[in-house]
């Protein structure tokens, strides 16, 4: 992995208010994001991710102002309704 690529897994944050908010030593300009098969992650099943490479100022985390990327995953029944925090275990890889 070079220096404007990161990968990163929900496991390896805390996600706050339904969003997983990133800082990236890069102004990412590709995301590739999928849902984990975790027997381990509290939400399995049919579910949806969605990364943002430029997030609007609505999707922001109280301890991330000014976030470069943002994930959220939900269910059929809260898409946009942001269930990452507890929810289902993902990927994210962003290249620039």
């Amino acid at each position: 992995m070079g220096p404007r690529e990161m990968i990163c897994t929900s496991k390896s944050f805390r996600a706050l208010n339904g969003l997983y908010c990133f800082k990236l030593n890069f102004q990412p300009t590709n995301v590739v994001a999928t849902l984990a098969d975790d027997p381990t992650a509290p939400s399995r099943g049919v579910g949806f991710i969605k990364a943002e490479l430029r997030p609007t100022p609505l999707s922001t985390c109280a301890n991330v102002s000014s976030p470069d990327a943002v994930v959220e995953t939900g269910t059929q029944t809260s898409l946009n309704g942001g269930q990452s925090a507890g929810g289902y275990a993902f990927y994210v890889h962003w290249t620039k």
